[in-house]
């Protein structure tokens, strides 16, 4: 009998890309194997290094540092950690088990208790939170300065940028678009950055602070303007919303959630930025996302029926752009549930975006 596929998600530090593999650990090669699509990775057991994360200890970063980058692989159920162990060499087996096995003592318990307290949290929602993290990672939140979300998005960016596109038809096309989107965003709490990044996934992702990274693929595969727009405001409605920033934080784990609280971003930063790309969304986020992305498109003047036709033509043909489905999942019901929200806004007049799309695309393709 085949042994169950045990799963994790496979973080690129250099691409800044993450993808679902399925992992195993290779007795001859003493490595952990893992695959994915047009992925087939071996990382040596003796140049990995354990940390263990989450709000309950129970999710295991197998962490392997190169000369070109590092490579992490995130183990996030406890079941499947236990599969993995049952597999691997005796040491690497010891080592994941010794490291989520390191519980706070009863002096560490009492102190985090203490910590909470003169956070001004009752008692009782201390023990509430243990089983039930979410509401905590909305109360610290809800109290992070957009200074430290900006430092945050300083740390993405400096990351993105490197590799940006600047200049040319295509930074020129992304600048026309998000011009014209910029005017129906309300009083932002800092100044939204598009950064245009080479690379043929139809994806876009929005880090805190502001920052929002647009890959050439979505430009590939937009068949309009319209279409990137709504995409956009999506993406913008996920930073105005601070989704990214809740999701950073409810993976960071509890104990660096209250360190950022209470000591900044300047050393959870450069993990931060890391775990942006592995990040995914509640059906909640992706519905408030959805509903502030259609009233930006509105106060702009952009047609709604461009991020509607997109999420529809996704829900259609999932495989079409497998990175954006993966980070926004979308369904039938949800591009259902855009059409009757656009339904009731007011249509606007026809926008001139002055560009050559078809030309726009075929760049985009040459680019990626």
């Amino acid at each position: 009998m085949a042994a169950t596929p045990i799963h994790g998600v496979l973080h690129d530090a250099r691409t800044q890309r993450s993808l679902r593999v399925e992992v195993d650990f290779d007795s001859a090669r003493r490595a952990v194997h893992a695959r994915g699509e047009n992925l087939d990775l071996f990382l040596p057991e003796q140049q990995l290094k354990v940390e263990r994360g989450g709000f309950r200890g129970d999710v295991v970063h197998l962490l392997w540092l190169g000369a070109a980058g590092s490579v992490s692989i995130t183990l996030e159920d406890r079941d499947q950690v236990e599969a993995f162990c049952e597999r691997a060499s005796t040491t690497l087996a010891d080592q994941i088990r010794s490291t989520r096995g390191r519980k706070p003592s009863a002096a560490g318990r009492i102190f985090a208790a203490a910590l909470l307290l003169a956070l001004l949290l009752p008692i009782a929602l201390i023990v509430f939170v243990v089983q039930n993290p979410d509401p905590l990672v909305g109360w610290i939140v809800d109290r992070i300065p957009p200074s430290v979300e900006k430092a945050i998005g300083g740390q993405v960016e400096r990351e993105i940028s490197a590799r940006a596109i600047t200049g040319g038809p295509l930074s020129d096309a992304l600048s026309r678009i998000t011009a014209e989107l910029s005017k129906g965003i309300q009083d932002p709490p800092f100044e939204m950055r598009f950064f245009l990044v080479p690379d043929a996934t139809c994806n876009a992702f929005a880090a805190p602070g502001g920052v929002i990274a647009v890959h050439t693929g979505l430009l590939a595969q937009a068949e309009s303007p319209e279409e990137v727009a709504g995409v956009l405001a999506h993406e913008i409605g996920h930073v105005l919303l601070r989704h990214s920033l809740r999701q950073m934080v409810y993976r960071a784990g509890l104990w660096s959630a209250i360190r950022l609280l209470l000591s900044g971003a300047d050393s959870w930063v450069l993990g931060g930025a890391e775990m942006l790309t592995a990040l995914s969304y509640s059906r909640e986020d992706e519905g408030e996302a959805d509903g502030k992305g259609l009233e930006i498109l509105e106060a702009a003047g952009i047609d709604p029926e461009g991020l509607v036709r997109f999420f529809e033509r996704t829900a259609d043909n999932d495989p079409l752009m497998p990175a954006l489905l993966s980070t926004h999942p979308t369904s039938e019901g949800r591009a259902r549930r855009l059409r009757e929200l656009s339904a009731g806004l007011p249509s606007p007049a026809p926008l001139d975006w002055g560009l050559d799309w078809p030309a726009v695309r075929e760049q985009a393709r040459a680019a990626r």
